[in-house]
């Protein structure tokens, strides 16, 4: 699936219009030289239906359309998502470099299943349409750019590696640390002392109480576990190194979010940068795709 545009005219068309003249065009000389009645008129027969296969099947193919009517919102990369089609004309449709076809007997719908390889928003898919119109002889072909009716949100798959692993665990401590020293707000609650908690958040009566290190957490802090994850996609050819490096970004923010964090995702591009609030997962999908989308256009 490729976001292009255009509609190429049938290809080689002339080319194959003047090899299928000339040899017929021999064939049926030799049938006349050859003296015989019968081989004539076998010879003209084919000439005549081979000829007009070609013609015909070359009109009856730039006569013919394919519209897509309905297709997802969201998919992911390398797995397929189904799409529905309406032919006008009897062609076959094919995916190109993919074995799949579909057959339209006239005017109507079918389905057709597609995989997108890499993430990014897809606007548009381009297919293969032949026509053997009316004998069956000679088959005649052109690619075909159909829009999507909407466009399609395609993100990479999740990408959970070691280095994920260590990257969430040093996010969620050190936005865990802001949050349980954050002296503002009325006071909550009293909770066990963890290692890197400011002094000043001790309570001194309730520790003298207990003989436990207790601290306090205020209003503000409850519910405002926050953290940053940055992203920078590079301008680069290498589709697969852009692939892995946005299935890694989002496990992590997924993973975070499932840890009960609030995430802001930074967007880098050049020297400055946006951010954006990650509200659920869906969310996050459809911004990696949108972003990835601006960065390779």
């Amino acid at each position: 699936m490729k976001a292009t545009s255009g509609l190429p005219k049938p290809q080689h068309s002339l080319l194959l219009f003047a090899a299928i003249f000339i040899f017929l065009l021999g064939f049926f000389i030799a049938a006349h030289e050859s003296g015989s009645g019968f081989v004539q008129i076998v010879g003209a027969v084919l000439f005549s239906m081979v000829l007009t296969n070609a013609v015909l099947s070359f009109f009856h193919l730039k006569s013919s359309s394919v519209t897509i009517i309905s297709v997802p919102t969201d998919a992911t990369t390398n797995q397929e998502f189904n799409i529905v089609l309406r032919g006008t004309k009897n062609t076959f449709l094919t995916l190109p470099d993919d074995e799949k076809n579909s057959f339209f007997f006239g005017d109507e719908e079918k389905e057709f299943s597609i995989k997108p390889s890499y993430c990014g928003l897809y606007q548009n898919a381009e297919f293969i349409l032949s026509s053997s119109y009316p004998f069956g002889i000679i088959a005649l072909q052109k690619k075909i750019t159909c829009s999507f009716p909407n466009q399609v949100y395609v993100a990479p798959q999740e990408l959970k590696t070691q280095e994920t692993d260590r990257k969430i665990e040093s996010i969620t401590k050190e936005a865990d640390f802001v949050y349980r020293n954050s002296n503002s707000g009325n006071l909550k609650s009293i909770v066990d002392y963890q290692p890197g908690d400011l002094l000043s958040s001790i309570s001194w009566s309730k520790t003298a109480q207990t003989q436990q290190i207790l601290v306090k957490t205020h209003e503000e802090q409850m519910g405002s576990l926050n953290c940053r994850i940055e992203i920078s996609i590079p301008n680069i050819s290498d589709l697969d190194a852009i692939e892995h490096y946005l299935g890694e970004r989002l496990y992590m923010i997924i993973a975070t979010m499932e840890k009960g964090f609030n995430v802001t995702l930074r967007a880098r591009k050049s020297d400055s940068y946006t951010d954006f609030q990650i509200s659920n997962k869906l969310q996050a999908k459809r911004l990696i795709a949108s972003l990835v989308s601006q960065c390779i256009d």
